[in-house]
């Protein structure tokens, strides 16, 4: 949104009530109230502005907008389906252009497309092996998963790698080139495998199409697709429409951009395209401009753990999980992953046949223990001046079968940029050694990553569960359980319920993303209002200019 200084309006420049304008008779508070009768606008306010040296006298109007409003003013607007075209676009023409290079040996592991977005390189792909990995082995840990409904398939990650283990497969794509090439490869597979796999070329807003096929997933899996999304509020529909699926009992969604830590993410990439010889202004100059320009959807853990407030019969638990890799990368430092539980009533609730055994036995099979945490347990890692080492003499010392929580823990895949944005923020650095500085800081602080916590764990007999859902509140920084690892009622392992950024104001609330579809919306409504202005009022009344602003001064 624009700020309204730059206006820059003396108190002379404002007349409130009826005013002429050219020999018209002008009512600024009837310009404000035509402004206001769109749901999208939350304020208005008509103001006259007279140019310089005695200037000809304008009407200018600035609005603030209602944040929940936004969304659904872009769908009105066919952007979200414009934006979401674009993407199938640049795929099929760029990413998907051609798959005869890919190998058998390289089916679902060809990572086409997976670009550095520092450099624009192609990832290591040791790097990619272990990221994949890390998904395959978190959907894996997660039961049931034999029925699997996968929204963006790509070239087929999830379903060569897990083929073998599943009873069903349904596939959403919307990329023609994608669809085809999995399509053509399954065809060549044995009967056996070829059955239980159902491909469709549609984008995830046609999931509610798809509800009157025979299909009854366990488990929907969303990996590296949410970033294509258009806005918040399409990534809340495709949710909404998965939790009337009455069969799911998980979400999975792999690959998160991270809204919390966008600023650091910027800093990473600033400084990988003009290196360390660069000024504090500089940098801030560069990240602003690729901001501007961010034509992906990024989106804060606490979107989704606000979803069990939003929908409290439904939702029962939600994780959000840090890389588990040993890569110090993008996509290790600044993206995350989300397992969504749904509660074990939902499944059989339109399932009016079923004997009263038959719901009790899947409701056994489904029921989800959560493990609460006494608050005043916690242990803050960086308040007890904690290390790897101090960490783990704590551990062992303690009592068998004991459950240690700590908070607070700096990651080191992001350290650096943590030291780096706060650096920026603070104005505290402008001399031609910052930025070593900072490197120097950050490589002596004592920051673990996931992989460092399971071996921790590991080295004093303990299981560990790790959480990332406090990205914002501890600037990046994690928190974990360790506990003695008993497992009941079948579960492949423990879930807590770790403290979470979430003002239990849910998932609408626009600041939990940055959304590429906001800069379109901004350039689109002072055209939309202007067209109303001109249909309700008189000519002369008509401003010239239509401002969005943050706030009215």
């Amino acid at each position: 949104m624009t700020d309204a200084q730059p206006l820059n309006l003396q108190e002379n420049d404002v007349l409130r009530g009826r005013v002429k304008i050219g020999g018209h008779s002008v009512e600024l508070a009837e310009i404000e109230d035509a402004l206001r009768s769109p749901d999208f606008v939350k304020d208005a306010k008509a103001v006259l502005h007279q140019e310089q040296n005695g200037g000809e006298v304008k009407i200018m109007c600035l609005v603030t907008l209602n944040e929940e409003q936004c969304s659904g003013q872009a769908a009105d607007n066919d952007l979200e389906t414009q934006h979401v075209e674009n993407w199938i676009g640049m795929f099929d023409s760029q990413v998907y252009s051609c798959f005869d290079d890919v190998s058998p040996e390289a089916m679902g592991r060809d990572f086409k497309g997976w670009k550095s977005m520092y450099n624009g390189s192609d990832i290591d792909r040791d790097e990619m092996n272990e990221w994949l990995d890390d998904a395959i082995e978190t959907i894996i840990k997660i039961e049931p998963h034999r029925h699997i409904l996968e929204i963006g398939t790509g070239s087929g990650m999830v379903l060569f790698n897990l083929v073998n283990r599943i009873d069903s497969y349904i596939g959403l794509e919307p990329s023609a080139k994608a669809f085809e090439f999995i399509t053509s490869i399954t065809q060549g597979m044995p009967s056996s495998m070829t059955s239980k796999i159902k491909m469709f070329n549609v984008t995830a807003a046609s999931l509610s199409n798809l509800y009157e096929c025979a299909f009854t997933p366990d488990i929907v899996v969303i990996n590296s697709v949410v970033q294509y999304f258009p806005n918040q509020e399409y990534l809340l529909q495709v949710i909404r429409d998965i939790l009337h699926i009455s069969s799911v009992k998980t979400i999975f969604l792999g690959d998160i951009r991270s809204r919390a830590l966008y600023r650091q993410f910027l800093a990473a990439r600033t400084l990988c395209m003009t290196g360390d010889e660069v000024t504090p202004d500089e940098v801030q100059e560069v990240m602003a401009s690729m901001e501007q320009s961010e034509p992906e959807l990024l989106v804060n853990p606490a979107f989704f753990t606000g979803l069990v407030y939003l929908f409290p019969n439904e939702v029962e638990h939600v994780e959000v999980l840090p890389k588990k890799i040993h890569a110090t990368n993008e996509l290790s430092a600044f993206r995350y992953a989300v397992v969504v539980h749904i509660r074990a009533r939902r499944i059989d609730k339109e399932s009016n046949a079923a004997t009263e055994n038959q719901l009790h036995s899947q409701l056994q099979q489904h029921q989800t223990m959560i493990e609460e945490v006494d608050q005043d347990i916690w242990l803050d890692f960086m308040d007890n001046y904690l290390s790897y080492q101090s960490l783990s003499e704590h551990l062992q010392r303690l009592p068998k079968g004991s459950v240690v929580a700590v908070s607070n823990i700096p990651h080191s895949k992001s350290v650096f940029e943590r030291f780096l944005v706060e650096s920026l923020d603070g104005h505290d650095d402008d001399d031609d050694d910052w930025i070593s500085r900072i490197r120097e800081k950050s490589q002596r602080y004592p920051a673990l990553s996931a992989v460092e916590l399971a071996a921790l764990a590991r080295e004093t007999g303990y299981q560990v569960e790790i959480s990332w859902a406090r990205q914002e509140s501890q600037h990046g920084g994690l928190d974990a359980i360790f506990h003695p690892g008993k497992v009941a009622n079948g579960q492949s392992r423990i879930l807590f319920r770790f403290p979470t950024d979430s003002q239990g104001d849910g998932p609408q609330s626009q600041r939990h993303s940055i959304q590429p579809l906001s800069r379109q919306m901004d350039e689109n409504i002072p055209r939309q209002l202007r067209e109303i202005l001109q249909a309700r009022l008189l000519l002369p009344m008509v401003p010239v200019e239509v401002l969005v602003v943050d706030k009215i001064p």
